[in-house]
């Protein structure tokens, strides 16, 4: 009679262990690091492992690569950068900002989420840099004219946040761009204004209590999804960022969108041009209220080159 009961209990163990044996084995199988060209890394990362920073960066040799790699990435998966430099000539880039850049970027990006990833891209030799033809100037992927760049990608084969030149080797834009410590940044400190009864409101309103400054920018372009403006483009991100993190904390910035195209902005009737609140010469324009100035209320224009990062910081720092 105690035959049956020992029967069960090595049917049970014998059972056990080929579900643990097979558990094991689909481990082992999932989680394989794959060698250099195997591309297993997405799939490491979506099922949540800690990856390191090697198997998070790509490289494309061409704008034709690029493009390929970004049609099949998922944004679900985690952010995606992008950053644009040189072909390398005896294991150097012979662009010499692309050199001075390669490490603020890889020392930023290794500090950026896990699920983060870097495509670095390869815009060729001199020559095909210079040409006008070359998509990395005319593509909406890109639209780019100096290197280095570094971008974020949104999908669909548009990108923004662009970082370029100067600025991409800027250690704390980096960082601002990767996501690394931005928590304390407050957001919503910048504001939009689109229309000039908008502005009039702001600046009819405005009680002194509060540092105030306004950004005239260009809208972005509906091909691109960036600012048609290149130089409001390349001034946004550090316009803003030290904004947010050097201003006074109850500093207020109004970003004021002029015009969706270039024609819209030259075009004499455009209600930006014709006010007379702010003297704006050109995009972008960055300005700071003086409080207390009286008939009405007058605006200090920021005139120095935006690459000028102590004095941006100064203008913004400046007590009321």
């Amino acid at each position: 009679m105690r035959s049956q009961p020992m029967s069960f209990l090595k049917l049970f163990r014998f059972s056990m262990a080929i579900l643990l044996g097979t558990s094991v084995l689909y481990m082992l199988t999932m989680f394989r690091m794959s060698g250099p060209g195997e591309g297993n890394e997405l799939s490491v990362g979506r099922l949540g492992a800690s990856q390191s920073v090697a198997n998070r960066r790509f490289e494309a040799g061409s704008f034709d690569e690029a493009k390929t790699f970004l049609e099949s990435v998922s944004l679900s998966d985690g952010p995606v950068y992008i950053v644009l430099m040189s072909g390398k000539r005896d294991g150097e880039y012979w662009c010499g900002d692309c050199r001075n850049a390669d490490k603020p970027i890889s020392e930023a990006f290794a500090k950026a989420p896990s699920n983060a990833r870097l495509l670095e891209v390869s815009v060729g030799e001199p020559a095909q840099w210079r040409q006008a033809s070359n998509p990395f100037r005319i593509h909406r992927l890109f639209t780019v004219s100096r290197i280095p760049a570094v971008l974020e990608y949104k999908g669909n084969l548009k990108t923004s946040n662009l970082l370029l030149e100067k600025f991409a080797k800027d250690k704390e834009l980096l960082e601002y761009l990767f996501q690394v410590n931005t928590k304390e940044l407050k957001s919503s400190k910048i504001k939009d204004i689109t229309t000039v009864d908008e502005l009039q409101n702001v600046i009819s309103n405005y009680d002194n209590s509060y540092p105030l400054f306004l950004f005239f920018i260009s809208g972005n372009d509906q091909d691109t999804g960036r600012l048609w403006c290149p130089h409001c483009d390349s001034a946004a991100v550090p316009v803003e960022y030290y904004f947010l993190r050097y201003s006074p904390s109850n500093a207020i910035m109004f970003k004021v969108i002029t015009s969706e195209n270039y024609d819209a902005w030259m075009d004499s009737n455009n209600p930006f041009r014709q006010q007379n609140l702010v003297d704006v010469n050109g995009l972008p324009a960055l300005f700071r209220a003086v409080p207390d100035s009286t008939p009405s209320l007058v605006f200090d224009e920021y005139a120095e080159y935006f690459e000028e990062r102590e004095k941006l910081i100064q203008f913004y720092e400046k007590p009321l």
